[in-house]
């Protein structure tokens, strides 16, 4: 659809993951990026930036327990891509 042409592969992987919570470790294994600091500035941080991900324990972004989910926006835009397929 139209939509999917939009949208980057990896972020639909990505919110297709986090519908159930996952650790930043997992997210970075789906979509194959293999240095952490990349993955972290350049992926994840876009993804929370835009408000499709959200941390678990907000207050404590470093926590060994974060995990991310789908924020509500993520969860639409999600569902208007799995729909326009």
């Amino acid at each position: 659809g139209q939509v999917t042409g939009q949208v980057e592969s990896w972020i639909i992987k990505v919110l297709s993951l986090c519908e159930a919570p996952q650790k930043s470790a997992e997210i970075q294994a789906v979509i194959g990026i293999s240095h952490r600091e990349t993955f972290q500035r350049n992926y994840l941080g876009r993804l929370l930036q835009e408000g499709l991900l959200e941390r678990t324990i907000p207050g404590k972004p470093n926590s060994r327990l974060q995990k991310y989910r789908l924020t509500g926006k993520g969860q639409a835009l999600l569902k208007q891509i799995t729909q326009g397929q």
